[in-house]
């Protein structure tokens, strides 16, 4: 039931870091936000990666420390559900992002979490 718990506290943790992100980049950048300044969108882009990545980062190490055994295990769920969810969302978007966005902002899912994972373990 711990490692349940691990996954969805992981879960909410990242959407709660993204929703805010996602607040915080409209009053920031709130013209590239509507895609109206496109010079900016690679920087926009580029730093919602950023983003992602910490916030996985994240999600894993809580994960991980909440977990009760098997952490990499419980941390690849928490991963492959992310995984999931972000490719559903990602589809959604295709045609308003480049293809390079969508590919690294998956890509970088499952080595992030990894990495939370052994920021917690070993240290």
């Amino acid at each position: 039931m711990r490692n349940v718990l691990a996954v969805v506290s992981g879960f909410i943790i990242w959407t709660v870091l993204w929703l805010t992100s996602n607040v915080i980049l409209i009053k920031v950048f709130p013209k590239a936000m509507e895609g109206k300044l496109f010079h900016y969108i690679g920087v926009v882009l580029g730093t919602i990666i950023i983003i992602s990545v910490f916030m996985s980062i994240i999600a894993g190490a809580v994960t991980a420390k909440i977990a009760s055994s098997a952490e990499t295990i419980v941390v690849l769920m928490l991963a492959f559900i992310l995984l999931a969810v972000g490719i559903v969302v990602e589809l959604q978007n295709w045609s308003s992002f480049p293809v390079w966005y969508h590919i690294c902002f998956l890509g970088f899912i499952f080595p992030s979490c990894i990495l939370g994972r052994y920021i917690v373990r070993n240290t």
